[in-house]
């Protein structure tokens, strides 16, 4: 089976059409038909969207011994995506917790400093700001964890 035996076969069994697949690729309906007909090669950025379209190897669509796999396709994401959503979250963390302790020091620069409200009482409590530093330390280290981590 060749390359265009293999894009109209994978598009077939996907159940689209070659404009739907076209607007998928970014391209237009006849280049989709001109790569299935064998006039036209998509170039190497299309060979590349296409088998993650259709979570196929780019060598499963270029070489011509390489039959249709054995096995249904892949259905699994591959794992830099399934990593991403955790790198969002750990960056939106990290920025909300930064985001606030950067609130806390201009909230100090109008208020009495520390040092003088712990003199002014002989316990320290959680108040307000110290439950908010708390709270964006936490998102940090949340957002970093989720960042460096290897799963």
């Amino acid at each position: 089976m060749n390359l265009q035996q293999k894009i109209y076969s994978l598009r077939k069994q996907s159940g689209l059409s070659q404009e739907q697949l076209a607007e998928q690729l970014g391209v237009s309906r006849q280049a989709i038909s001109k790569w299935e007909t064998g006039h036209a090669v998509p170039d190497s950025n299309k060979l590349i969207a296409i088998s993650r379209f259709f979570m196929v190897t780019t060598d499963f669509l270029m070489k011509d011994e390489i039959e249709e796999p054995d096995s249904e396709p892949i259905t699994e994401w591959p794992a830099e995506r399934k990593k991403r959503p955790f790198k969002i979250a750990g960056i939106i963390l990290c920025c909300i917790g930064t985001a606030g302790l950067l609130f806390w020091g201009l909230l100090q620069l109008f208020q009495l400093p520390v040092t003088e409200q712990i003199a002014v009482s002989s316990a320290v409590t959680l108040n307000g700001a110290g439950f908010l530093i708390l709270f964006c330390v936490l998102l940090l280290f949340t957002g970093v964890w989720l960042l460096l981590r290897k799963k």
